[in-house]
């Protein structure tokens, strides 16, 4: 009887190992992965970054300002007109100042969780093998 036990605890240790094994390098790498895809797309989309590569040089706030043609005088007209032309250019530029600095962002950290996400990936075949040679090598010294 006790060797019936026996090898059905062996039997058991060595399902369990593989099963460990299994999921180790065959379904959970496929998880990492769609989290690694996800955090990255998630810095991108969260800083809006393809939106505001399309709105690059739109006007901040959709800020347009326009002269006023009331004014009989010619010299009052070019004046309105060159003043909403410098503010429409400063509107612009303000635009861009700052959804330059969103895509900046935004970039830097979808290669900061590209990095991240691939040291993980990598360590998370490393690491057991690693753990089984300190072992090994544990072994070895006593």
């Amino acid at each position: 009887m006790a060797e019936i036990i026996q090898a059905t605890v062996k039997t058991l240790k060595r399902s369990l190992l593989l099963n460990y094994v299994y999921w180790h390098f065959m379904e959970m790498p496929e998880t990492l992965l769609k989290v690694w895809w996800n955090l990255i797309f998630l810095a991108l989309h969260k800083f809006s970054v393809v939106m505001h590569f399309k709105t690059l040089l739109s006007p901040f706030r959709k800020y347009r300002f326009r002269s006023e043609n009331t004014k009989a005088d010619i010299a009052d007209m070019i004046f309105g007109w060159f003043g909403a032309l410098v503010m429409n250019i400063f509107s612009r530029l303000m635009g861009i100042f700052f959804r330059l600095t969103l895509i900046i962002l935004g970039l830097g950290l979808a290669i900061v969780m590209f990095v991240a996400g691939g040291i993980v990936f990598l360590s998370w075949f490393v690491i057991p093998i690693l753990a089984m040679l300190a072992i090994i090598k544990g072994m070895t010294l006593l």
